[in-house]
């Protein structure tokens, strides 16, 4: 990752630095934070988000945690209010998909209610890194048995699918898994001067390729010469970037040569046959948004979201409760046939699934909400963008940052990922972390120029 790490951080006396007793409790539930998702167990990273929001309330203040209410009060009054019109023409709700709605975006609503005002200090991002390492390690080594035993790549999912091995049954915990090894190895690349950080961004990426999450490697190579472009007019860290692209793809093609054959099939998974489930959905969507759905959206969990999938039954492998399972009239009209189409196909590749977060936040929560989030979105990739010039120190961090915000909006083009819990539960944590550590870099180094003018 020498594309983000080009000249030297911090003085080694601010990593080393003691912690505060406040900041020791802090990292100690961010860590616990961490096993918690990690966790072989069936749901149990669902209760990550409600815990990161306890964490916030009783040892962080990092949530502004009335806002946060605020934001789901608003989703839920939303989605009733549109499902009420609906109700009334003598349509069908699934109540239980707003719900799971409200669980699966719970992680997205908590980026959204950040605090300005919380800090971190070096010492502490420096020591969560480390713990980053530690689990990259052991995630490595967990990989790489599942890789012995099964020969599949799909099979390999660390602990996020820990038995998947045994039961021969490809989940998305190997989607998750990828994904989290790819934005650790983005913070870790933060200290890439570091020979510990070096191997364990070497372990995370040579892992993550394994697992074979192919539209990740891809996306995350089209992202490193557009982070290097953010640092300025430094030819080295583009010729840095580049040449980590290269190794990747090099990586890609030895691990699976007929990736360029794979590639070619997408369009059709995705375009080009008229039975894509993919291409159904999407052409249900342009039907169905029309009128006060344009506007305002079907509701939460309603139509193609992961929640919607889950309270239909087919989105788990874990029988729910029938009062947790329902389909409203949208899903049984537009998306129950490329959802049955997708399932019966036998096909296992994200591309040609036929629900993803782009699709699903325009249906659902309207256009108008859809263009708030693309604002702030593009909104806090400037802001980082700009904070980030304050120092090279800075831009290292601003990199987690805007990689964190471009690596899950281009992957909300292929699945669900906004309510994958389990995938960027761990990535959002290292958000929080990194934009406070921006916001403390930035002033630092703005009080310095001050000092230095009056000096002069």
């Amino acid at each position: 990752m020498a594309a983000i790490a080009d000249l030297p951080l911090e003085a080694a006396s601010a990593e080393a630095a003691p912690l505060s007793r406040e900041e020791r409790k802090l990292l100690g539930a961010f860590i616990a934070l961490i096993i918690i998702v990690a966790f072989p167990g069936k749901f149990l990273f669902y209760i990550s988000p409600g815990v990161l929001i306890l964490i916030s309330l009783f040892a962080g203040g990092f949530v502004r945690f009335w806002r946060l209410v605020g934001i789901m009060f608003g989703m839920v009054a939303l989605s009733l209010a549109t499902i009420t019109f609906d109700l009334v023409d003598g349509s069908h709700a699934n109540m239980p998909g707003l719900v799971f709605g409200v669980i699966g975006y719970l992680p997205i609503f908590i980026l959204w209610s950040l605090s300005k005002d919380f800090r971190v200090s070096e010492g502490f991002a420096w020591r969560l890194a480390n713990a980053c390492l530690v689990f990259i390690l052991l995630e490595g080594a967990v990989g790489a048995a599942q890789w012995v035993i099964a020969h599949n790549s799909d099979l390999v999912s660390g602990t996020f699918g820990l038995f998947d091995t045994f039961t021969k049954e490809g989940t998305i915990s190997q989607v998750n898994f990828c994904f989290t090894l790819f934005c650790m190895t983005v913070y870790c690349a933060i200290w890439i001067h570091k020979r510990r950080m070096k191997l364990g961004c070497g372990v995370a990426l040579a892992v993550a390729l394994v697992a074979s999450a192919a539209h990740q490697a891809l996306f995350f190579m089209a992202l490193m010469p557009a982070l290097a472009v953010t640092g300025g007019r430094r030819f080295r860290r583009l010729a840095a970037s580049i040449g980590v692209v290269v190794a990747l793809a090099a990586g890609v093609f030895f691990l699976d040569p007929e990736i360029i054959e794979s590639i070619e099939g997408w369009a059709d998974k995705v375009l080009l046959q008229p039975t894509s489930p993919k291409r159904l959905s999407v052409t249900g969507a342009l039907e169905l948004m029309q009128g006060k759905n344009l506007l305002l959206g079907v509701g939460l969990g309603q139509f193609s979201s992961r929640a919607a999938i889950l309270s239909s039954g087919s989105g788990t492998s874990v029988n729910l409760p029938k009062i947790l399972v329902d389909t409203s009239t949208y899903y049984e009209r537009f998306m129950k046939l490329p959802d049955f189409l997708f399932q019966q196909s036998g096909e296992h590749s994200a591309m040609a699934m036929p629900y993803f977060s782009i699709l699903s936040v325009i249906t659902e929560f309207g256009l108008v909400i859809a263009a708030m989030f693309l604002f702030k979105i593009v909104q806090t990739v400037i802001e980082n963008i700009r904070l980030g010039a304050a120092s090279p120190e800075a831009w290292r961090v601003s990199c987690y940052c805007n990689f964190f915000i471009g690596f899950l909006f281009l992957c909300s083009f292929i699945q669900n990922y906004l309510e994958l819990t389990q995938a960027i539960m761990i990535p959002v944590l290292l958000y929080i972390v990194s934009k406070a550590r921006l916001r403390a870099l930035a002033e630092s180094a703005a009080a310095s120029d001050v000092a230095a003018r009056f000096k002069a």
